[in-house]
């Protein structure tokens, strides 16, 4: 990740460095409410209307190696017009190193889920999105934890019904 910046969870700013997480939903009052969820929380927080501008600050980012514009964490709505999560999965590719991603969506879909994760997502979220859940997530994909607990699989991914995502089986 990033060399510049402490990557761990910052709690009532403790550090002086702070986890940078990109944003990205194409709903701006939900993307507004979790950009001040994750701000209180100690996050410094880039907001971004769609897949294809993370896609192209992403690529900005890598190509002129602005270590403090990279993100350490992408969150991103699965369904957004045009270019979708999974499509900036797709795209991320280019982009070393990768940070990790993790993708939220309304959708009940396992086929869905188990190709994201195929595509390299670190955790698929429900929504409605709790902040717990949501701080949980990124703690977890920053210390590269798979913090699953016991529930029902279907289709080769758990679903953790107290914290409302599925994970790789």
């Amino acid at each position: 990740m990033n060399s510049k910046r402490n990557t761990q969870f910052v709690e009532g700013g403790s550090n002086s460095e702070v986890t940078t997480v990109l944003l990205v939903e194409d709903n701006d009052d939900v993307r507004e409410l979790l950009a001040i969820v994750l701000r209180t929380k100690g996050y410094e927080v880039i907001e971004l209307g769609d897949g294809m501008e993370a896609l192209n600050y992403l690529a900005a980012a890598c190509a002129f190696k602005d270590s403090d514009a990279y993100p350490d964490v992408i969150i991103s709505d699965i369904e957004m017009p045009m270019f979708t999560g999974l499509d900036l999965l797709v795209g991320m590719s280019e982009c070393q190193p990768l940070p990790p991603l993790i993708l939220f969506t309304g959708l009940d879909d396992p086929e869905l889920f188990a190709e994201a994760y195929r595509l390299g997502a670190k955790r698929i979220l429900r929504k409605p999105l709790g902040a717990e859940v949501l701080c949980q997530a990124i703690e977890g994909v920053l210390r590269g934890q798979s913090d699953r607990k016991t529930s029902h699989v279907v289709r080769g991914l758990e679903y953790e019904e107290s914290e409302n995502r599925y994970s790789l089986e």
